[in-house]
């Protein structure tokens, strides 16, 4: 029972400095790269864009995937565009374009999933929460 609270309250605490961040943040993608590269680097891909002599090489799209559920994040003038697709075998069953607030949310929810099925997880999101 103790393994879940921790494990609620660590993925709670992931998702309200996202949220947090969401807010605050001058560019909210970039740290947004930065963060989940961190914490789940076998589940999160950045595509960085600028020139090939440029030196900025701004984060243009990050995508996690757990399991079947994809979580896209596109960089836009306006702001980033936040999509998710579900994806089982290669097709793609599903896509729909949502809120930031609400991505954050479902992401936040297939994070819980993934770690209470996976020990790997669980640490990844202990390190990030622990700031090691």
């Amino acid at each position: 029972m103790s393994d879940d609270l921790d494990l609620s309250m660590q993925v709670d605490v992931f998702a309200a400095m996202l949220r947090h961040d969401q807010k605050e943040n001058v560019d909210y993608i970039e740290f947004l790269a930065t963060k989940l590269t961190l914490a789940l680097p076998a589940h999160t891909k950045v595509e960085r864009g600028g020139g090939w002599f440029s030196k900025a090489k701004p984060v243009e799209k990050i995508l996690v995937e757990l399991h079947d559920h994809h979580f896209i994040l596109i960089r836009d003038k306006t702001g980033p565009i936040a999509h998710k697709a579900k994806i089982v075998r290669g097709v793609q069953l599903s896509h729909k374009e949502l809120p930031l607030e609400q991505w954050t949310r479902e992401l936040s929810d297939q994070l819980r999933v993934l770690a209470e099925q996976s020990a790997q997880t669980r640490e990844a999101l202990e390190r990030f929460v622990n700031g090691g």
